[in-house]
């Protein structure tokens, strides 16, 4: 994850840091990297958990859903972002994993990735449950 080979940084602002790749089937990944200091415990969890509420407060986001919570910190969830008046909106669906590092080095990894569109090679279906 610290390693930023193969995408291409578009900007920092407000500790922010936006990097951008194109994909083999022409799509378009963004990663986006922050460090949250001072923040509850409970606060980072939310954001994990409770997708349903993304539309209020994430810029863009006109629609937000939890699809599944498959773990306690294993959301699977859907939003909508984009412009409608100028024709762009775009909707996404993603899993979002938390990992407690607290023992290890006093940190919370947030990590959540775009479900395909189409099933790789050889797979029929995707099963969400566990």
């Amino acid at each position: 994850m610290s390693v930023n080979d193969d995408w291409t940084l578009s900007q920092t602002l407000f500790g922010v840091t936006t990097y951008y790749r194109r994909e083999d089937d022409g799509s378009l990944s963004i990663k986006l990297e922050g460090s949250l200091k001072d923040v509850p415990l409970f606060d980072q969890v939310a954001i994990l958990r409770e997708v349903d509420l993304h539309y209020r407060w994430a810029p863009f986001c006109s629609s937000s859903l939890t699809i599944a919570h498959l773990d306690k910190l294993d959301t699977v969830g859907w939003f909508v972002v984009g412009l409608p008046h100028f024709g762009l909106i775009r909707d996404a669906c993603f899993r979002a994993i938390g990992c407690d590092s607290i023992y290890e080095d006093g940190s919370i990894l947030l990590v959540a990735q775009g479900i395909a569109d189409k099933p790789q090679d050889g797979i029929k279906s995707v099963s969400l449950q566990k």
